[in-house]
Protein backbone atom coordinates (compact mmCIF):
# COMPACT_ATOMS: atom_id res chain seq x y z
CA UNK A 1 0.00 0.00 0.00
CA UNK A 2 1.42 3.10 -0.72
CA UNK A 3 1.03 7.07 0.14
CA UNK A 4 1.24 9.49 -3.28
CA UNK A 5 3.20 12.92 -2.19
CA UNK A 6 2.66 15.43 -4.53
CA UNK A 7 4.90 18.56 -4.43
CA UNK A 8 3.11 21.43 -7.01
CA UNK A 9 6.28 23.85 -7.57
CA UNK A 10 6.04 26.75 -9.77
CA UNK A 11 6.98 25.43 -13.42
CA UNK A 12 6.54 21.77 -12.86
CA UNK A 13 5.56 19.28 -10.36
CA UNK A 14 7.24 16.28 -8.10
CA UNK A 15 5.73 12.98 -7.17
CA UNK A 16 7.23 9.96 -5.25
CA UNK A 17 5.25 7.09 -3.84
CA UNK A 18 6.00 6.63 -0.36
CA UNK A 19 9.79 6.11 -0.42
CA UNK A 20 10.33 5.46 -4.09
CA UNK A 21 12.05 7.93 -6.31
CA UNK A 22 11.24 11.25 -7.29
CA UNK A 23 9.74 11.80 -10.45
CA UNK A 24 9.59 15.70 -12.22
CA UNK A 25 6.97 16.71 -14.60
CA UNK A 26 5.60 19.17 -16.56
CA UNK A 27 2.63 20.57 -16.01
CA UNK A 28 1.64 19.83 -19.85
CA UNK A 29 1.76 16.44 -18.84
CA UNK A 30 -0.69 16.26 -15.71
CA UNK A 31 -3.74 15.49 -17.11
CA UNK A 32 -1.91 11.88 -18.96
CA UNK A 33 0.22 11.69 -15.86
CA UNK A 34 -3.03 11.44 -13.72
CA UNK A 35 -5.02 9.07 -15.89
CA UNK A 36 -2.19 6.86 -15.71
CA UNK A 37 -2.44 6.76 -11.89
CA UNK A 38 -5.95 5.53 -11.85
CA UNK A 39 -4.90 2.02 -12.34
CA UNK A 40 -2.82 2.20 -9.21
CA UNK A 41 -4.47 -0.25 -7.16
CA UNK A 42 -2.60 0.08 -3.95
CA UNK A 43 -2.76 4.02 -3.73
CA UNK A 44 -4.44 4.76 -0.01
CA UNK A 45 -4.07 8.55 0.18
CA UNK A 46 -2.58 11.51 -1.45
CA UNK A 47 -0.13 14.67 0.43
CA UNK A 48 0.28 17.45 -1.05
CA UNK A 49 2.20 20.59 -1.09
CA UNK A 50 1.81 23.43 -3.10
CA UNK A 51 3.26 26.78 -3.77
CA UNK A 52 0.40 27.78 -6.50
CA UNK A 53 -2.48 30.05 -6.11
CA UNK A 54 -5.51 28.91 -4.63
CA UNK A 55 -7.29 28.92 -7.87
CA UNK A 56 -5.06 27.07 -9.24
CA UNK A 57 -4.91 24.65 -6.60
CA UNK A 58 -8.39 23.94 -6.31
CA UNK A 59 -8.49 22.99 -10.26
CA UNK A 60 -5.79 20.15 -9.62
CA UNK A 61 -7.31 19.49 -5.85
CA UNK A 62 -10.93 18.80 -8.23
CA UNK A 63 -9.02 16.57 -10.55
CA UNK A 64 -7.21 14.94 -8.25
CA UNK A 65 -10.46 13.88 -6.23
CA UNK A 66 -12.02 13.12 -9.45
CA UNK A 67 -9.71 10.96 -10.51
CA UNK A 68 -8.59 9.05 -7.21
CA UNK A 69 -11.07 9.15 -5.14
CA UNK A 70 -8.58 8.89 -2.07
CA UNK A 71 -7.81 10.81 1.07
CA UNK A 72 -6.60 14.20 0.13
CA UNK A 73 -4.55 15.77 2.72
CA UNK A 74 -2.30 19.50 2.32
CA UNK A 75 0.72 20.46 3.68
CA UNK A 76 0.45 23.80 5.89
CA UNK A 77 2.74 26.19 7.83
CA UNK A 78 2.04 26.27 11.28
CA UNK A 79 3.46 28.25 14.02
CA UNK A 80 5.81 25.48 15.10
CA UNK A 81 6.80 21.93 14.32
CA UNK A 82 8.35 19.46 14.98
CA UNK A 83 10.94 21.30 17.17
CA UNK A 84 10.99 24.48 14.87
CA UNK A 85 9.73 27.66 15.28
CA UNK A 86 8.64 29.99 12.48
CA UNK A 87 9.72 33.21 12.16
CA UNK A 88 7.17 34.87 9.91
CA UNK A 89 4.24 36.23 11.87
CA UNK A 90 1.34 35.81 8.49
CA UNK A 91 1.93 32.40 8.58
CA UNK A 92 0.19 32.03 5.33
CA UNK A 93 2.86 34.31 4.00
CA UNK A 94 5.76 32.00 3.90
CA UNK A 95 6.34 29.50 0.87
CA UNK A 96 5.32 25.75 1.93
CA UNK A 97 8.33 24.52 0.21
CA UNK A 98 10.13 26.02 2.75
CA UNK A 99 8.78 25.65 5.71
CA UNK A 100 8.86 21.92 4.45
CA UNK A 101 12.72 21.92 3.82
CA UNK A 102 13.61 23.79 6.98
CA UNK A 103 11.41 21.44 9.23
CA UNK A 104 12.98 18.68 7.11
CA UNK A 105 16.22 20.09 8.23
CA UNK A 106 16.21 20.55 11.33
CA UNK A 107 15.26 16.98 11.80
CA UNK A 108 17.81 15.28 10.20
CA UNK A 109 20.73 17.55 11.83
CA UNK A 110 19.01 19.39 15.23
CA UNK A 111 21.46 21.51 14.08
CA UNK A 112 21.62 24.96 13.37
CA UNK A 113 22.02 25.42 9.47
CA UNK A 114 21.46 27.10 5.98
CA UNK A 115 18.61 25.61 4.37
CA UNK A 116 19.18 26.33 0.03
CA UNK A 117 16.42 25.37 -2.30
CA UNK A 118 18.06 26.26 -5.93
CA UNK A 119 14.92 25.97 -8.05
CA UNK A 120 12.72 28.40 -10.42
CA UNK A 121 13.27 30.54 -7.72
CA UNK A 122 15.82 30.32 -5.32
CA UNK A 123 15.31 30.46 -1.76
CA UNK A 124 17.64 30.71 1.25
CA UNK A 125 16.27 29.83 5.31
CA UNK A 126 18.35 30.03 8.10
CA UNK A 127 17.48 28.17 11.88
CA UNK A 128 19.54 28.61 14.91
CA UNK A 129 20.76 25.81 17.28
CA UNK A 130 17.50 26.01 19.27
CA UNK A 131 15.37 25.70 16.57
CA UNK A 132 14.43 28.73 15.96
CA UNK A 133 13.44 29.49 12.61
CA UNK A 134 15.63 33.45 11.37
CA UNK A 135 13.78 34.03 8.12
CA UNK A 136 15.59 33.74 4.76
CA UNK A 137 15.89 35.20 1.21
CA UNK A 138 13.98 34.72 -1.95
CA UNK A 139 15.97 35.37 -5.01
CA UNK A 140 15.65 34.59 -9.15
CA UNK A 141 16.89 31.15 -9.75
CA UNK A 142 19.64 30.79 -12.22
CA UNK A 143 17.10 30.35 -15.04
CA UNK A 144 14.38 32.94 -14.23
CA UNK A 145 17.22 35.12 -13.96
CA UNK A 146 18.38 35.03 -17.06
CA UNK A 147 14.95 35.25 -18.81
CA UNK A 148 14.46 38.76 -16.76
CA UNK A 149 17.65 39.94 -17.90
CA UNK A 150 17.02 39.11 -21.85
CA UNK A 151 13.09 40.42 -20.89
CA UNK A 152 14.73 43.65 -20.52
CA UNK A 153 17.70 44.10 -22.88
CA UNK A 154 17.96 44.31 -26.75
CA UNK A 155 20.58 42.37 -28.80
CA UNK A 156 21.46 39.94 -26.10
CA UNK A 157 21.90 36.27 -27.25
CA UNK A 158 21.87 33.89 -24.87
CA UNK A 159 24.69 31.23 -24.51
CA UNK A 160 23.92 27.62 -26.46
CA UNK A 161 25.98 25.56 -23.56
CA UNK A 162 23.63 27.71 -20.67
CA UNK A 163 24.97 27.19 -17.32
CA UNK A 164 26.65 24.05 -17.29
CA UNK A 165 29.45 25.62 -18.91
CA UNK A 166 29.85 28.90 -16.33
CA UNK A 167 32.36 29.33 -13.94
CA UNK A 168 32.79 32.07 -11.23
CA UNK A 169 35.78 33.91 -13.74
CA UNK A 170 34.55 37.01 -15.68
CA UNK A 171 33.03 36.08 -18.94
CA UNK A 172 35.19 37.29 -22.19
CA UNK A 173 32.01 37.33 -24.55
CA UNK A 174 28.54 38.89 -23.69
CA UNK A 175 27.27 35.50 -22.99
CA UNK A 176 29.79 34.34 -20.91
CA UNK A 177 28.98 37.51 -18.95
CA UNK A 178 25.23 36.94 -18.49
CA UNK A 179 25.98 33.14 -17.33
CA UNK A 180 29.07 33.69 -15.07
CA UNK A 181 27.16 36.76 -13.34
CA UNK A 182 23.46 35.20 -12.53
CA UNK A 183 25.84 31.93 -11.33
CA UNK A 184 27.91 34.34 -9.63
CA UNK A 185 25.18 36.22 -7.99
CA UNK A 186 23.49 33.24 -6.52
CA UNK A 187 27.04 31.35 -4.75
CA UNK A 188 28.00 34.63 -3.58
CA UNK A 189 24.73 35.01 -1.53
CA UNK A 190 24.87 31.40 -0.41
CA UNK A 191 28.76 31.98 0.52
CA UNK A 192 28.08 34.78 2.22
CA UNK A 193 25.37 34.22 4.47
CA UNK A 194 26.31 31.17 5.29
CA UNK A 195 29.69 32.67 6.97
CA UNK A 196 27.21 35.01 8.76
CA UNK A 197 25.37 32.23 10.22
CA UNK A 198 28.77 30.69 10.85
CA UNK A 199 30.09 33.25 13.25
CA UNK A 200 27.12 32.33 15.78
CA UNK A 201 26.39 29.11 15.22
CA UNK A 202 30.03 27.82 14.48
CA UNK A 203 28.86 23.86 14.01
CA UNK A 204 25.71 24.89 11.86
CA UNK A 205 25.48 23.14 8.45
CA UNK A 206 24.71 24.09 4.49
CA UNK A 207 21.87 22.39 2.73
CA UNK A 208 21.22 21.87 -0.46
CA UNK A 209 18.08 21.07 -2.55
CA UNK A 210 15.97 21.35 -5.81
CA UNK A 211 17.18 21.03 -9.00
CA UNK A 212 20.10 22.98 -9.72
CA UNK A 213 21.18 22.18 -6.27
CA UNK A 214 24.45 20.11 -7.59
CA UNK A 215 24.98 22.73 -10.10
CA UNK A 216 25.14 25.27 -7.61
CA UNK A 217 27.11 22.89 -5.42
CA UNK A 218 29.92 22.25 -7.55
CA UNK A 219 31.02 26.17 -7.40
CA UNK A 220 30.69 26.67 -3.36
CA UNK A 221 33.71 26.63 -1.65
CA UNK A 222 31.88 25.81 1.51
CA UNK A 223 31.34 22.21 2.53
CA UNK A 224 27.63 21.49 2.53
CA UNK A 225 25.49 18.52 1.78
CA UNK A 226 23.05 17.33 -1.05
CA UNK A 227 19.57 16.34 0.13
CA UNK A 228 17.42 15.68 -3.09
CA UNK A 229 14.09 14.85 -1.03
CA UNK A 230 14.05 17.25 1.54
CA UNK A 231 10.90 18.35 0.93
CA UNK A 232 9.30 15.50 0.73
CA UNK A 233 10.87 14.45 4.13
CA UNK A 234 9.37 17.24 5.32
CA UNK A 235 5.92 16.28 4.11
CA UNK A 236 6.58 12.75 5.67
CA UNK A 237 7.37 14.37 9.06
CA UNK A 238 4.00 16.72 9.23
CA UNK A 239 1.98 13.45 7.95
CA UNK A 240 3.39 11.28 10.78
CA UNK A 241 2.88 14.00 13.43
CA UNK A 242 -0.19 14.59 12.46
CA UNK A 243 0.15 18.23 11.18
CA UNK A 244 -1.49 18.32 7.77
CA UNK A 245 -5.04 19.58 6.59
CA UNK A 246 -7.85 17.93 4.68
CA UNK A 247 -8.31 19.31 1.44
Amino acid sequence: MSVLYLDFGNSRFKWRLSDGGITAQSYEGFDAWLHSLSGHGDLTAVVFASVLTERRQEGITEQLKSALSLPLQRCVVTSSALGVQCAYRDLDRLGIDRWLAVVAAWARYGEACAVVDAGTAATLDFVDVAGHHLGGYIVSGLTLALQGLLAGTDNIRPDPAGFESAALVPGVNTAEAIYHGALYSLVALIESSYQNLLKSFPQAKLILAGGDAALVGSHLYSQHELVEDLVFEGMQLLESAALLIDA
